[in-house]
């Protein structure tokens, strides 16, 4: 009988681990899944848990402005050393030259904040200027009934003096001045920065029409002329160094684009307890040379490497045969995109009533009119509704390296101002004067979706450039030159 019993205490062990005994024997060896609140049920290590952020960090900004020369600028980036993640260096060679009286200092702000909070600060004046105009309000019929064209031209003038001017319906409010628009973001021990510089002036006004009744009273119908200045970026900070965030380009004395000056914008960072890494930026270089079609046909043809090509064009400006066009520079994170524009924003009439007639007879009610007839009384065209063209330097890019290369992905583009096309210009008995006008524009563009090697030079197209007019050259060429310098490479 033992035996028997023997038998049966193993045949109840075995039932009980088949029907989910075994539990309790086996939770030894298992960890509560839900023990120290810091287990990942998708099997993640603890190595490979964000940490904690803990408490928000404070970071400051501070964004300066520095305005040189074009070939000052080129000699300081590209004849050297290649550029580097850290800027102080170049930082400190600019100190130099603003004491030195080489260099003028533009614009200096700085903004403190926390760790994934948006920061503004700004001091901009407001300019409130109308949009949209209401045109002259013209009787249909003054004339008593029964009696047409009895008035005379006296009576018709004076009558004109109860005309509604034209009248400003809508509104529109432009900040100037200096604007700076940050969103640090503290990550281990990195600063990521979005940033947003701006700079905008007044530069005048453009009268789209104005007139003056028999009574002396002044109607006029401006709009502002406005330059900015704005760099748009997402980079990695390095704390505590200077980073040479982008290079723009100043007005002139007319309020244009003026190539033959340029603005480096410099970044700084500060976060108490991080310190430095490696970066992933690019720094993505653009520069335009204009020449006659007969050297840009030399480097086209050439088989040398752009590097060579690029040298060779600055040796051509040097000399006086070929003139600086433009350069722009922007740095940003790999896979973001960076933006910059140096341009005269220029408001352009879309829309407008028509021309207008006082006191013209009508054929159906008098179909007759005794001759002569007097003079009309016309008010002009109106503009109603704008745009705004933007004229200038503008830069967009988006890169992603690869190894030892470097995805662009962008454009360049440059817009000109050449003038006004009249479609018609009549003067009224009083004297004022109507230019109907539409502005004219030429256009450069070059796309930058390409592939370049990391810090080196490639020649990126040739197109034609304009004449003194603004009117396209075929004699002329622009050459456009990209660079692209992954600052995590050595």
């Amino acid at each position: 009988m033992p035996p028997m019993r023997n038998s049966s205490i193993r045949i109840a062990a075995l039932l009980l681990l088949l029907l989910g005994g075994s539990g309790p024997l086996v939770a030894e060896d298992e960890k509560d899944p839900f023990a120290g609140g810091r287990h990942d049920p998708f099997g993640k290590s603890e190595q490979d848990l964000e940490p904690d952020p803990g408490p928000p960090r404070a970071v400051s900004v501070q964004v300066e402005f520095i305005e040189v020369s074009h070939e000052q600028v080129l000699d300081l980036l590209f004849s050297g050393e290649p550029p580097a993640a850290d800027g102080t260096p170049l930082r400190k060679k600019l100190q130099g030259m603003l004491q030195a009286g080489q260099a003028r200092l533009l614009e200096t702000m700085l903004v403190s904040g926390r760790s994934g909070v948006q920061a503004t600060v700004g001091s901009q004046p407001e300019w409130i200027y109308p949009s949209e105009f209401e045109p002259w309000e013209v009787p249909r019929e003054i004339d008593p009934p029964g009696e047409p064209q009895r008035l005379t031209l006296e009576d018709r003038r004076g009558l004109e003096a109860m005309v509604a001017p034209a009248t400003p319906t809508s509104f529109e409010i432009r900040n100037l001045g200096a604007s700076l628009d940050v969103l640090p973001s503290v990550v281990e021990d990195r600063v990521y920065l979005q940033l947003e510089p701006t700079l905008a002036w007044a530069t005048g006004r453009t009268l789209m029409v104005q007139r003056k009744d028999s009574a002396g009273n002044l109607t006029k119908a401006e709009l502002p002329e406005i330059y900015r200045m704005q760099l748009r970026t997402k980079l990695s900070c390095p704390v505590g160094q200077q980073v040479l965030a982008g290079v723009l380009s100043p007005q002139d004395a007319k309020g244009a684009t003026d190539p033959s000056r340029k603005i480096m914008v410099f970044v700084k960072c500060c976060v108490a307890g991080v310190h430095t890494t490696a970066l992933s930026d690019v720094l993505v270089s653009a520069h335009v040379v204009e020449m006659s079609q007969e050297l840009a046909a030399e480097l086209g043809v050439s088989d040398a490497s752009g590097d060579t090509l690029f040298r060779m064009s600055r040796e051509f400006v040097k000399a006086g045969r070929a003139k600086l066009f433009e350069t722009s520079v922007v740095r940003v994170a790999s896979g973001e995109r960076g933006e910059l524009d140096s341009i005269q924003e220029r408001i352009a009439p879309y829309e407008g009533g028509p021309s207008c007639t006082l006191f013209q007879a009508d054929p159906a009610k008098n179909p007759a009119p005794p001759p002569p007839p007097p003079p009309q009384i016309r008010f002009p065209h109106l503009p109603t509704s704008f745009e705004i063209r933007n004229v200038g330097n503008s830069c967009e890019v988006s890169p992603s390296p690869h190894g030892h290369f470097v995805d662009v992905g962008g454009e360049w583009s440059f817009e000109l101002y050449r003038g006004d096309s009249i479609s018609e210009d009549w003067t009224d008995p009083l004297g004022n004067r109507f230019p109907r006008k539409m502005p004219l524009y030429t256009s450069f563009k070059a796309d930058l979706d390409c592939t370049v090697a990391a810090g080196h030079w490639q020649l990126l197209s040739v197109q034609n450039s304009s004449d003194a007019t603004g009117r396209i050259d075929p004699s002329r060429k622009l050459v456009v030159f990209v660079r692209a310098d992954d600052l995590q490479l050595p």
